[in-house]
């Protein structure tokens, strides 16, 4: 009955989320962020293609830069359009604009030589338009290659763009640098970025030693360079993060000799690390420099000469190992980022069922690649030295084993790149933590991330508890915000207009035409006119970007179109949407309406518990009352309960226990933002008012709207006003409590 409400994943810098319940998820594809300038090095190339529907649609018209022509194939999965750029060039975006008959599931491929041809990337579940892929590379040749179609038609391209950066340096001279460890004051390790030779980095005499540099800002990259001392890594990784605390390893180099490594890798990212697998001495490892390269241009650092000299210092020794070893992660406290339902927790990868019980992640498609799940060994002198993990079918193809003392700071044990089993078993060198994480940084199926049991072998553990739970804020509230829509027009600092959204077989299509300010109240009106193939038009504003709150009392004053079909809402998203997803991101509607004038409903929507699985409810409004009269409609929302208010009156309440224990995860920790609509139609409307089906029953105009709807729209009375809204917070929100579980990497 609680139908989810969804973005769209179009319009430039417009927040992506995914498509309606029933529908397929859309492919959120953003732009790359870069500090370069751009050029479009397809463009005017050659174009070669598997086929042409016909001579007025060659390959050529898909790289000429006008959007009036264009490229289309015959009518078969598997076609493919290649453009030449002329040399080998490096490449950070690729743009390509769909015609209707667009790829629904395609490839991007690179070639040097046009004969073999490497996945850069798989895209599914694309919605056409336009797709903005941020895709690092080197080559010569592009190729899309489509997998499956959307239509019956073939596939086609108005244009085909790849961009390149066109300026070059070493992005990493005298940046920021972090590393595992120093051997002493003079080796650390700003000495590998200075720039000069006869300084270095070198650090402790272990394995699984790095060196990081902060870029200062995304950058996009195509060379790194490393200048070895005489202690170098034989195996080492190089990897990627945009925030310091998730890494993606991008290459991972075996049987280095040492000296000079001159690596053509290509990627977009912040922060660059070297991290040692195996060393070649018993020492450490030492790098004279590090320098990371964009576009062709040679090192400033030319040295014609290494130096030689040794170490010389000592190895420092490792932990004991174990004289017994036992599953020290059996039932200890585990935590996710995040889990699926109540049924597939994280206690469930940990407690010694393998065949039964399972830890899982968001499952949908389009969700998060980024997911860990860790356990509390109790001690920091926790002792580990094998790490066991049984995926179920949903497994990792990279991830991280990682361990810490602190939950916010972790070192990597084991990168894993390219998995393809479900069963993984690896002995480490012991080391000591307390904290084991599994890091998931790229899936393996369409799916989420699902783990039978994570096992961790070794000794002396503690016997952590779970961290305890929240207690309520306390004070009394005061307002901190309001909207009383004073003036002539929408305040842009606290809203946006939300038009290209299209879900749940709504009717509407959004326009800011519909959306107004006057005599004190917004206006949103419903209008029966087409527009972008839809039978109606209707408004839509939200506060993302502007405006987010967390916890406190949020109160709007609404009068509201009455008949059966109007679908107007107040309600509230995670402003974590993009990174998170929806429902991780959590949803909570404080206020739904379908057109019936002598109720309104209330509902949370979180991971296995959204759509008509969410927890919420209905309420009458009292004898006499209707939604077509002036009501306040609100929520109390603290750590520990929601509770729903129709003009001060409780209707509605969840406490944090019930949804964890009956529903699944609190997702209701972080930031929210505003949403305001009114729609039209829809699975919601369609579950009560019988608007549905094919033909439409007797008295039914459209999808979940009745003709008497219809008929109150052309009269002018379709119009939801909104007098005010209000957030009042207690002191204590101002800590802004977020449980160790609901934290971002």
């Amino acid at each position: 009955m609680f139908s989810r409400r969804r973005f769209s994943a179009r319009g430039g810098s417009r927040l992506a989320l995914l498509a309606c319940l029933l529908l397929s998820p859309m492919l959120f594809l953003g732009k790359p962020q870069s500090t370069f300038a751009a050029t479009n090095l397809a463009l005017g190339k050659t174009a070669l293609a598997s086929s042409s529907e016909n001579a007025d649609f060659g390959a050529a018209l898909a790289l000429d830069g006008n959007v009036n022509t264009r490229w289309s194939s015959s009518f078969a999965d598997g076609q493919w359009l290649r453009v030449d750029l002329g040399s080998v060039q490096s490449f950070n975006r690729i743009v390509l604009r769909w015609e209707a008959a667009y790829a629904s599931s395609y490839r991007i491929q690179s070639s040097n030589d046009a004969s073999t041809w490497t996945t850069i990337q798989t895209v599914s579940n694309s919605d056409g338009n336009l797709d903005d892929l941020s895709i690092s590379g080197i080559g010569r040749y592009l190729r899309i290659e489509s997998i499956t179609r959307a239509t019956a038609y073939g596939i086609s391209l108005f244009e085909f763009e790849i961009y390149g950066v066109t300026n070059s340096s070493n992005l990493a001279l005298n940046k920021i640098t972090l590393a595992s460890s120093n051997e002493n004051a003079a080796t650390t390790a700003n000495y590998a970025v200075d720039g000069n030779l006869d300084t270095r980095w070198s650090s402790s005499f272990t394995d699984g030693q790095w060196l990081q540099v902060d870029l200062g800002s995304v950058q996009s990259f195509n060379r790194i360079v490393l200048r070895w001392e005489a202690a170098y890594a034989t195996s080492y990784r190089i990897q990627s993060s945009n925030d310091a605390n998730t890494w993606t390893t991008i290459q991972t180099i075996s049987n280095s000799d040492g000296n000079l490594d001159d690596l053509s890798i290509s990627g977009t990212s912040r922060y660059l690390r070297i991290e040692s697998i195996t060393r070649a001495t018993a020492y450490g490892i030492s790098l004279f420099e590090v320098e990371i390269y964009s576009g062709s241009s040679q090192p400033t650092v030319q040295p014609t000469t290494q130096p030689t000299a040794q170490p010389t210092a000592q190895p420092t020794t490792i932990p004991n190992s174990c004289p017994t070893s036992s599953n020290i992660a059996l039932n200890k406290p585990a935590y996710a980022w995040f889990y699926e339902s109540k049924t597939s927790t994280p206690a469930q990868a940990v407690d010694g069922n393998a065949t039964t019980t399972r830890w899982s992640h968001l499952w949908y498609p389009s969700g998060p690649a980024n997911a860990w799940l860790y356990v509390d060994l109790g001690s920091t002198n926790a002792t580990i030295n094998r790490v066991r993990i049984l995926w179920e079918s949903a497994f990792a193809a990279d991830y991280q084993i990682q361990i810490s003392n602190d939950r916010s700071n972790w070192t990597t044990l084991r990168s894993v790149v390219g998995n393809t089993q479900t069963s993984n078993d690896y002995n480490l060198t012991p080391v000591t933590g307390r904290y084991l994480r599994i890091n998931m940084t790229k899936k393996a199926t369409e799916y989420g991330y699902s783990i039978w049991e994570l096992e961790v072998y070794g000794c002396n553990a503690g016997n952590p508890s779970y961290d305890p739970a929240p207690t309520p804020l306390t004070g009394s509230y005061s307002r901190v915000w309001v909207e009383n829509f004073d003036g002539t027009n929408l305040n842009m600092s606290n809203w946006a207009y939300d038009n290209d959204v299209h879900v749940n077989g709504e009717q509407q299509q959004y326009t800011s035409n519909n959306v107004a300010v006057s005599g004190g109240t917004l206006k949103i009106t419903a209008r029966k006119e087409t527009a972008n193939g839809y039978p109606f038009t209707s408004g839509r504003i939200f506060g993302l970007g502007r405006q987010s709150f967390l916890y406190g009392k949020m109160v709007a004053r609404m009068k509201m179109p009455v008949g059966e079909g109007y679908w107007p809402a107040f309600w509230m998203m995670g402003a974590n949407i993009n990174e998170v997803g929806w429902p991780g991101n959590g949803e909570l509607d404080i206020m739904e309406n379908i057109g019936y004038g002598n109720w309104t409903s209330g509902a949370l929507h979180g991971p296995g518990y959204w759509g008509a699985g969410s927890a919420g409810g209905l309420v009458n409004l009292p004898a006499g009352q209707t939604t077509g009269n002036w009501h306040t409609y609100a929520v109390e929302w603290d750590p520990t309960f929601i509770k729903w208010f129709v003009d001060d009156r409780e209707i509605l309440s969840f406490t944090r226990a019930q949804i964890i224990a009956d529903y699944g995860q609190w997702t209701y920790d972080n930031p929210k933002f505003f949403i305001l609509n009114l729609a039209l139609g829809g699975e919601y409307p369609a579950g009560y008012n019988g608007c549905t089906g094919n033909p439409l029953p007797a008295g039914c105009a459209y999808f979940g709207i009745k003709q008497s709807t219809v008929d109150s729209i052309v009269a002018g009375n379709g119009l939801l006003e909104v007098d005010y809204v209000e957030v009042w917070q207690k002191p204590a929100s101002a800590a802004q409590y977020l449980p160790l579980a609901q934290q971002s990497k």
